[in-house]
C-alpha cells in the first residue's frame, strides 16, 4: 500500500510539473507574440520612434506629370477712371520677388523634388517690368492688375516599406514663367477682354527662373 500511495504521489507531481511547462510555454508564446505585436507597431511609427535599424517608410517620385499653367495672386497696379472726350492709356508698373515653389509633398527633400522635376524649386528672385492698357471705352472705370504665371507639375509619389508598398500621395512642382496682366471692371471680380495691352516688358534681378 505504501508503495502505491507513493507511486500516486510521484503522478500527481509529474502531473503538476506538466502543467507548470505548459503554463510557463503559454507565457513564452504570448511574450513572442506580444513582442511581434510591438515590432509591427514601431515598424510604422515615425522615426524618431523607432529602435536602431527599424526599417522606415521611404517616399519616392514615381511619375511627373507633364506641365499646365496656373497663376499666383493679382495685384493691383493701375486704376482705370472714365474720361469723357478722349480715350486715355494706363500704365501699369509692377515689381516684386517671384519664385518657383513646391507643395503639398511629403517625404522628399526639395533637392530630391529638383532633381526629378529638371529645375530648382527653391530658387528666386525679383521682377520688374509693366505694360500700358488702353481701354475700348472713354467710360471704362476698373482696375489693371498683374499676376505671375506658373508652368506646374504633378508629382505622383510612392511609400515603400521593406520594399512594399504602403501609400501613395500626390504633389506639386511650379516654374516662374512670366507676368501676366489683365483688366477688371469696377464691380466685378473677373477679367474683361475689353481694351488692348501693348508695350509689355519685364526684366529679372537675377536669371529669370
Amino acid at each position: 500500500m505504501k508503495s502505491t500511495s507513493r507511486i500516486i504521489s510521484l503522478i500527481a507531481i509529474l502531473l503538476a510539473a506538466i502543467g507548470l511547462l505548459a503554463a510557463g510555454a503559454g507565457g513564452a508564446q504570448a511574450s513572442v507574440v506580444a513582442a511581434s505585436t510591438g515590432l509591427t507597431q514601431q515598424r510604422v511609427a515615425p522615426q524618431a520612434e523607432c529602435p536602431p535599424n527599424c526599417p522606415t517608410v521611404k517616399w519616392v517620385i514615381v511619375k511627373v506629370g507633364p506641365g499646365y499653367d496656373t497663376t499666383g495672386a493679382w495685384h493691383d497696379c493701375a486704376a482705370v477712371a472714365p474720361t469723357p472726350g478722349f480715350k486715355k492709356s494706363y500704365t501699369c508698373s509692377f515689381t516684386g520677388g517671384v519664385s518657383n515653389t513646391y507643395s503639398e509633398t511629403v517625404g522628399i527633400s526639395a533637392e530630391g523634388i529638383s532633381a526629378s522635376v529638371g529645375f530648382s524649386v527653391t530658387y528666386s528672385t525679383s521682377v520688374t517690368g509693366g505694360t500700358t492698357y488702353t481701354p475700348n471705352s472713354e467710360k471704362a472705370k476698373g482696375e489693371v492688375e498683374w499676376a505671375s504665371q506658373y508652368v506646374t507639375h504633378k508629382l505622383s509619389e510612392v511609400a515603400y516599406l521593406d520594399g512594399f508598398e504602403v501609400g501613395t500621395h500626390t504633389g506639386y512642382a511650379s516654374k516662374w514663367n512670366q507676368p501676366l496682366s489683365r483688366y477688371v471692371p469696377a464691380g466685378t471680380s473677373t477679367s474683361s477682354t475689353s481694351g488692348t495691352f501693348t508695350k509689355k516688358h519685364w526684366t529679372c534681378k537675377k536669371a529669370c527662373p
